[in-house]
C-alpha cells in the first residue's frame, strides 16, 4: 500500500483519488476550494458517459441537451441534432459528486492549500500550512496554471483565453453558440433555473453577446 498525496480537488484529482483509494492505497487529497462554481467545466460527452456510466445514472441534478444551434458572425444558422446527448451539470454539483465518491472509497479530502512541492528528495514532499510532509507518490492535479514545480512557468498571453461568466435569465433545451467576427461566445451550464454563459476572447474581452440561450438545470 502506497501513501499518495493529490494536490487539486477538481474532477481529475477527485476521480484519481477515488481510483487509487479503491486500489487499496492511502490517499490524501488537498484543495483550498474543493467543489466550487465555474462558468464552464460541467459538460460531459457521450464518450465520457460510456467510460463512466455513473456520470449519467445518478440522482444529482443535471440537464440533457440533444441539439446545438450554431450562428455564424454573418448570421447564418444551422442546428445539429445529436444522437447522444451532452450531459450538463453545474460544476459545483459535478465536482461535489466526484469528491463524495472519492471520500466513500476511502480517500481523505482536506480543504487546505499546498504552497509548494519538492521532488529533489528520495520521496516527494509538499508544504502544507508551513510544514513539510512526504509521500510515496505525489499527484499534481492543480490545473494548467499551477507553478508548484520549479521547472514550470506561467502561461504567456498568447497561450491564454479570457472568460467572463454571467447568468442569463432564460432556459432552453438546446445550446446556442454565437460566433462574433473575431471572437467566440459559448453557453455553459445552468444553476437553479438560471443559465450561465461565458464570453471567450483570444486577446481580450469580447463585449456583448446577443441571443445567447442556455439549458436549464432541471433534474432529469
Amino acid at each position: 500500500m502506497a501513501e499518495i498525496a493529490i494536490v487539486g480537488g477538481g474532477p481529475s484529482g477527485a476521480m484519481c483519488g477515488e481510483q487509487l483509494a479503491c486500489a487499496g492505497h492511502k490517499v490524501n487529497l488537498f484543495d483550498e476550494h474543493l467543489a466550487w462554481e465555474k462558468p464552464c467545466g460541467g459538460g460531459l460527452t457521450h464518450k465520457a458517459i460510456q467510460c463512466f456510466p455513473f456520470l449519467l445514472d445518478n440522482s444529482y441534478p443535471k440537464k440533457l441537451v440533444h441539439s446545438v444551434e450554431l450562428i455564424s458572425s454573418e448570421e447564418h444558422q444551422a442546428t445539429l441534432e445529436m444522437p447522444h446527448p451532452i450531459v450538463i451539470y453545474s460544476r459545483t454539483v459535478l465536482n461535489g459528486m466526484l469528491l463524495d465518491r472519492a471520500q466513500a472509497a476511502g480517500c481523505r479530502v482536506h480543504r487546505s492549500r499546498v504552497m509548494s512541492v519538492d521532488t529533489t528528495t528520495t520521496k516527494p514532499r509538499y508544504c502544507l500550512e508551513g510544514e513539510w510532509h512526504e509521500a510515496d507518490f505525489l499527484v499534481l492535479a492543480a490545473g494548467a496554471r499551477n507553478q508548484l514545480l520549479p521547472e514550470t512557468r506561467a502561461l504567456q498571453r498568447d497561450e491564454l483565453e479570457m472568460t467572463q461568466g454571467y447568468f442569463v435569465p432564460q432556459t432552453a433545451d438546446a445550446i446556442t453558440i454565437k460566433f462574433l467576427p473575431s471572437n467566440s461566445c459559448r453557453t455553459s451550464k445552468a444553476i437553479s433555473g438560471r443559465s450561465r454563459a461565458a464570453i471567450i476572447s483570444r486577446l481580450g474581452f469580447a463585449g456583448a453577446c446577443p441571443r445567447i440561450r442556455a439549458p436549464s438545470c432541471e433534474a432529469t
